[in-house]
């Protein structure tokens, strides 16, 4: 089968539009027709059928299950070239990513930045995503290596290269009324252990916001701890949560990784591991050929994996 039909389609598709999509490719209209005739004879089925508007298609079931693996083929043979390319000049190319928001900034400081300095002729493709958007991004071969931290969507899809355990915190402004009378220590970016009485009251007293990855293991603590917690918002990045507690509108249930620098106004309090944790999973698509680029990565990041996160240095108790 010739990818040029491929193409073809999937140009179709993302327009929705004959004529887009023709001067797209810069091809001519009629040519474009005769692409799709030949799919669907091959295929034995309409990918294609006309909706409102003039020259708009819209894609039938069959079509859609083209669609997605089209996009694929297309990526791997787009894959062949760059590797032939990266194979003749040395490591270049594009690292194509696609990681859970909260996790970018913590992957650029860790681990892109020293990559990028031992590989000099490389670029990078970072894709924010949901779990779920994280998968169609590899299975669609948009992205190569995912990186979640929330449990990944089809898991007997992917292969699990590297899980790491990251700690919960609970995050609280430290002018919040609900920490008088404790002492905090200044000038401490790190996480701080607290009895769980304080935990309880935080807890008790303020609203809560969580991440969406980590609701449901949030609320589980809560109940497993006999705590009623008063729900605010559920966030979809570490981010946004925190902003309720600089706010000073919530305590907040998020994941705190080695090295993590605390907002200057916040105070972070290690929840017990043995109740609540988070993990963070390295991923790609079971069985399907990576890149030389990705696979040089993955050697990278594997191989000081034990020291790349470290433990996280808790202070004293606050009280």
């Amino acid at each position: 089968m010739d990818i040029s039909l491929y193409r073809s389609f999937i140009a179709i598709v993302e327009s929705g539009n004959l004529t887009q999509a023709a001067e797209f490719l810069h091809i001519a209209q009629p040519a474009l027709t005769r692409h799709v005739k030949l799919l669907e004879k091959e295929f034995h089925s309409p990918l294609l059928k006309t909706g409102k508007g003039q020259r708009h298609v819209e894609v039938t079931p069959a079509g859609r299950i083209l669609y997605h693996k089209a996009k694929y083929l297309v990526s791997l043979e787009d894959q062949i070239a760059r590797d032939i390319s990266a194979s003749n000049a040395g490591i270049t190319g594009t690292l194509r990513l696609t990681t859970s928001p909260s996790v970018a900034f913590q992957l650029i400081a860790h681990s892109l930045a020293e990559f990028s300095n031992e590989n000099p002729g490389i670029t990078f493709e970072l894709l924010e995503a949901s779990t779920e958007e994280q998968a169609q991004n590899l299975l669609n071969g948009i992205s190569e290596i995912g990186i979640a931290n929330a449990p990944i969507v089809q898991p007997e899809l992917f292969q699990i290269h590297l899980t790491l355990e990251d700690h919960m915190a609970l995050y609280v402004n430290k002018k919040s009324p609900v920490l008088k009378g404790i002492r905090l220590l200044s000038g401490s970016p790190r996480a701080v252990t607290a009895p769980i009485s304080l935990i309880y009251r935080i807890l008790e007293s303020l609203p809560l916001c969580t991440t969406q990855g980590c609701h449901q293991a949030d609320m589980q603590f809560c109940a497993e701890m006999g705590i009623s917690p008063h729900p605010l918002c559920v966030s979809t990045t570490v981010t946004a949560a925190l902003q309720w507690a600089k706010e000073d509108r919530a305590g907040v249930m998020a994941p705190i990784t080695a090295g993590q620098m605390i907002p200057e106004n916040l105070i972070a309090f290690l929840l017990p591991a043995s109740h609540v944790s988070n993990f963070r999973t390295l991923y790609t698509v079971k069985g399907a050929p990576l890149s030389e680029l990705a696979k040089h990565f993955l050697d990278f990041i594997l191989e000081p994996a034990d020291q790349v996160d470290g433990e996280i240095e808790p202070v004293e108790s606050p009280i």
